[in-house]
């Protein structure tokens, strides 16, 4: 990773500096999708999962799920076995009756004093149902 900022002073000779910042990233953990989000309108189902595999470099367990609001969703965690070692699937389901917008996080709790929580952004979109076409005569 490389990032690069301007900062800007009051120092008359370099009233700009440029700052460039570089090092490795190192993935703890695959995660698919990145994100959930749940779009769809009033009465339909909406659910996504969301996969988590350990990296062997970073071995944890998720020991629990929360959420920092719920009020929107519920959601569930099942761990699974793969040839390539264990992961989690974690199911969001929406839980809104009304159209409108909401945003939540959920934080997975890890056994691994290095990511103790991982956070999952939540993103709902419920709109009311299409409109109908109208009756051919």
């Amino acid at each position: 990773m490389k990032k690069t900022v301007t900062v800007v002073s009051n120092d008359p000779k370099r009233p700009r500096l440029l700052l460039t910042v570089a090092g490795s990233v190192e993935v703890f953990a695959d995660i698919h999708p990145e994100r959930i989000i749940l779009r769809g309108y009033i009465g339909q189902p909406m659910r996504q999962e969301l996969v988590v595999k350990p990296r062997a470099s970073y071995p944890f367990k998720v020991t629990e799920v929360s959420a920092k609001n719920g009020v929107n969703i519920q959601y569930e965690m099942k761990e699974q076995e793969t040839p390539e070692g264990k992961s989690y699937v974690v199911t969001v389901e929406n839980t809104k009756t009304s159209p409108g917008k909401y945003y939540d996080t959920l934080f997975l709790s890890t056994d691994n004093p290095l990511k103790p929580k991982i956070p999952i952004h939540v993103y709902g979109t419920i709109a009311t149902g299409p409109k109908p076409e109208p009756a051919q005569p």
